[in-house]
């Protein structure tokens, strides 16, 4: 899509286009839209550089409308923001929703909550942190409490998404959230391998940073001014 030369604010009502957007590039307007926090027709319309009865024709043709396909762009950026442990009230800011309405919206496309997605996001990520250390002494009152604490974390996510189906808008990263949740055996000799190489790494790019950092001696007595 060849965006519109002039920005929204000064854009010139009436301006039109020479070539009709195609449903991509109207969603991607919309999304350029929420991102100024604009979400009217109009708004989009100015982007594309179309009237807003040429675009209203276009979704007409196509078999929908603009109420629709704002709303599914929008359910879509927030899932994204909320699936990458964004709060709740980002996403509502980011789609030009208010909380509430966020909630209706999110819960009618998903059947879950912005507030379920995002726990479940932060339980993915501290699932991963955890896999990455490794776990306490084996035997020790915290190994026990982590082991526990992951079990529940698992069982938390199979009972949340139990009901997801392959053509649910989560279904992708649901699955992904459940492989990343499943502890694996920290004792077998492949897992021991990946931490070593892992720490050889992490070892190689510190070197590195180090040594690309070159500090200035500090100045003799003789060179400080009076």
């Amino acid at each position: 899509m060849t965006p519109c030369a002039t920005p929204i604010a000064s854009a010139k009502p009436g301006l039109v286009n020479s070539s009709r957007p195609t449903l991509p590039e109207v969603r991607t307007a919309i999304a350029d839209a929420l991102d100024r926090g604009r979400r009217t027709l109009v708004d989009v319309a100015q982007i594309l550089c179309v009237s807003s009865s040429t675009l209203q024709r276009l979704l007409s043709d196509s078999g929908t409308d603009f109420t629709t396909l704002r709303k599914e762009v929008q359910v879509r950026l927030a899932l994204d923001y909320l699936t990458a442990g964004r709060r709740v009230w980002v996403a509502a800011e980011r789609t030009v929703l208010s909380p509430d309405h966020l909630r209706v919206v999110v819960k009618e496309a998903t059947g879950l909550t912005p507030l379920q997605i995002l726990e479940a996001a932060r339980i993915s990520a501290t699932l991963e942190k955890w896999r990455h250390q490794g776990p306490p002494s084996y035997g020790s009152f915290l190994y026990r409490r982590q082991f526990e604490q992951w079990q529940r974390f698992d069982a938390q996510l199979q009972d949340l998404f139990a009901d997801l189906g392959p053509s649910h808008p989560l279904s992708d990263w649901a699955k992904k959230t459940l492989l990343s949740a499943q502890r694996p055996d920290f004792r077998t000799q492949p897992y021991r391998r990946e931490r070593r190489r892992r720490a050889r790494r992490q070892s190689a790019e510190l070197q590195r940073i180090l040594e690309g950092v070159h500090f200035d001696p500090a100045p003799s007595l003789a060179e400080v001014p009076d």
